[in-house]
């Protein structure tokens, strides 16, 4: 059960998370804010404080303090610069993602560390090398994350019909048939389309990659944070046990591909449960195999 919460970064995903967890959680005994402004996690949590119906404390807290909680989310990130290289972010936010973990030592071995902003796979990859947790308790929600939502919604829309079959989570390995799926590194998401008949009608619809692009919402407000708060609260509420597991793509270790990238599959109380075999055709491999290593070279 989760008890105790830290959110490190207590900006607008943050905070966002924050209070969809007081209205979510009714269990929850503390939530720790972490945040390198002493200003805005103050007023973050005294704000929060005042609508938490429960007996939940909302409070400012330290790296060590976070360390032992029950689940950490990483809401902050490393703010990108004009003309910078994308290479030099990555740098830069590889070295925080460190220096954010070397705070944190040691970590409560039950715990689960979810990552919930850019760059996730760099970050996911980095936190499975070094920290001590097992690689199933560290998953990120990212981009690819949001686009298979994106493409989920248009694709119903399309063809009035789910996108997912039902899911046997009692299986060893959990098996969809068919499904449509974002997968791989959020630079470069790829669409599996699912194996029916109809889908080349609907394939001729397909908008492109511009469906993927979040600048028409951050040139007018200057960045997301509503989706991909909505789906991290939608993973902390399958991993409490109130709704029931579905398939998300989430970025995390995949032992068939020994590699860190977004992927289908199911959590459980303490993480990631199990990845979802979705028969990819060679050509799918040696796409999803190139866009991560897109990913790697930034490195």
């Amino acid at each position: 059960m989760i008890k105790t919460v830290a959110i490190i970064g207590a900006g607008s995903i943050g905070g966002t998370v924050a209070f969809g967890l007081l209205e979510t959680l009714f269990g929850l005994k503390e939530l720790l804010l972490v945040d390198m402004s002493p200003d805005i996690v103050q007023a973050q949590a005294t704000d929060l404080q005042d609508c938490a119906a429960h007996d939940t404390i909302v409070r400012s807290a330290t790296f060590k303090e976070a360390a032992k909680c029950d689940l950490v989310l990483l809401t902050a990130n490393v703010p990108t610069q004009k003309d910078e290289e994308s290479s030099e972010w990555v740098s830069k936010s590889i070295k925080f993602i460190e220096g954010i973990t070397s705070a944190m030592v040691p970590l409560n071995p039950a715990m689960t560390f979810v990552v919930a902003t850019e760059p996730v796979d760099h970050l996911v990859n980095k936190l499975r090398k070094t920290c001590s947790l097992p690689a199933d308790q560290i998953f990120g929600v990212g981009h690819s994350s949001l686009c298979d939502r994106r493409f989920h919604r248009w694709y119903r829309e399309m063809s009035d019909a789910s996108t997912h079959t039902k899911v046997n989570s009692s299986q060893s390995k959990p098996r969809v048939d068919i499904g449509c799926w974002v997968i791989g590194s959020g630079l470069r998401p790829l669409v599996i389309w699912p194996k029916t008949e109809k889908v080349d009608d609907i394939k001729s619809a397909w908008p492109g990659r511009t469906m993927f692009s979040s600048s028409a919402i951050s040139d007018k407000k200057g960045d997301i944070w509503y989706g991909p708060s909505g789906l991290v609260l939608e993973a902390i509420k399958v991993m409490a046990g109130l709704v029931s597991a579905t398939p998300m793509v989430l970025c995390s270790f995949v032992p068939s591909l020994n590699l860190c990238t977004s992927f289908p599959c199911l959590l459980g109380p303490k993480g990631v449960q199990s990845h979802i075999d979705l028969g990819l055709t060679t050509t799918e491999h040696e796409e999803l195999l190139s866009s991560v290593n897109t990913m790697a070279q930034l490195e």
